[in-house]
């Protein structure tokens, strides 16, 4: 991204990795190919029961403060670098270092059985700190399969940052490249605004109707993963997962029954079947992977689900922390702590309980004030 002399060297790390990446048997790679990264975002009791969403508002920060010289990303990784900043980098500039990155990669992804896939740009402005966006609206985001037409081409497609743009319909592009294959994975993000003011929802809240993205990926019989998003609220060591877990679950009542009574094991749907899972099915996708299977109602209202999700191997969470990476279960060896409940009102999930104890309930309260909107 940088053009430097080590470019080629640099390039050639990055090709060794996508071979190990195919021979792991990963099928994507998603990258964000930007200078800025993101930047700008700010923090606070924004949110549906005082939860602390990010937010960027661009009248409240100078969005072309330059980057000092030794920083990638919001990242050092040169600490000897001399004083000064990173020159001014126009948009033609970096859609060559992008066409050149590409040329590089491509065949290499081809060759190993992976896909690379890119992310668009959050904020989505056509500048920041000085240099160039490239994926900051609808068309110019499309303009990456102008670039190359490789089969291991295509899209990070992030709803809420799709969503952000100042133009365009985020429903009509998911329906196009989820129809033609192009995307590689979902990020099923929710926000609220547009840019150049906007802060993350919690997935029930903001502006997208996530049902009716999920009808076009089921019209479109859409294969790929789908990674949920969820984000801190105001107190306590694991509200982070709180919101992950919110978001799952949320995910999870859209498919699932909601009367008393017993369900079949392993099939979940409501009257507008928008998914089914076979039993033991993997739906955790991700950064945490969970099996689902039914139980008994306690009563009238309560979701006929009992979920686990299984933390992801390079997270090792205490069990007493609660939910672990899969949003709502403990950490690595506890795959018996999930949720043994899901409550549900009106069709929405509006709480669930932990099962294992009272010290896997730490959430409870939190969670509480952040249903108390809905």
């Amino acid at each position: 991204m940088l053009d430097g002399p080590k470019k080629h060297r640099q390039i050639e790390d990055l090709k060794w990795m996508l071979r190990n990446i195919g021979k792991a048997g990963i099928p994507i790679m998603g990258y964000y190919f930007s200078l800025a990264g993101v930047w700008g975002w700010t923090s606070g009791p924004a949110g549906r029961g005082q939860a602390m969403p990010v937010v960027f508002d661009e009248g409240k920060i100078d969005a072309q403060a330059p980057i000092p010289n030794g920083m990638v990303w919001n990242m050092t990784y040169d600490t000897q670098a001399a004083p000064g900043t990173l020159p001014a980098v126009l948009r033609a500039e970096m859609w060559e270092r992008l066409r050149w990155f590409l040329s590089e990669m491509l065949p290499v992804a081809e060759k190993n059985g992976v896909r690379l896939v890119a992310h668009p740009d959050d904020p989505p402005l056509p500048e920041l700190r000085n240099t160039a966006r490239l994926f900051y609206n609808h068309t110019e985001y499309e303009r990456l399969l102008d670039v190359s037409g490789s089969p291991a081409n295509g899209f990070e497609f992030c709803m809420g940052t799709l969503q952000e743009m100042a133009d365009g319909d985020l429903y009509d592009l998911l329906d196009k490249h989820s129809a033609a294959g192009n995307i590689g994975y979902i990020h099923f993000r929710n926000v609220i605004g547009k840019v150049p003011h906007y802060r993350e929802a919690f997935v029930d809240e903001g502006d997208l109707d996530m049902v009716r993205a999920l009808r076009i990926l089921k019209k479109n019989k859409f294969d790929g993963v789908i990674t949920r998003f969820g984000r801190r609220h105001k107190s306590g060591g694991v509200a982070g997962q709180c919101g992950h877990g919110i978001a799952v679950l949320h995910y999870k009542s859209i498919s699932v029954k909601t009367t008393a009574g017993a369900a079949p094991v392993g099939v979940h749907r409501t009257d507008e079947a928008v998914a089914e899972y076979p039993q033991g099915s993997p739906v955790g996708q991700g950064y945490g992977v969970g099996r689902i299977a039914a139980r008994p109602a306690a009563e009238a209202g309560e979701a006929l689900v009992k979920i686990r999700c299984f933390a992801h191997g390079n997270r090792r969470l205490p069990a007493h922390r609660g939910p672990g990476n899969g949003g709502i279960a403990g950490g690595a060896g506890t795959a018996a702590v999930g949720v043994d409940r899901v409550k549900t009102a009106g069709g929405k999930v509006v709480g669930f309980v932990f099962a294992g104890g009272e010290r896997n309930n730490c959430c409870q309260k939190q969670q509480e004030q952040i249903f108390a909107g809905i």
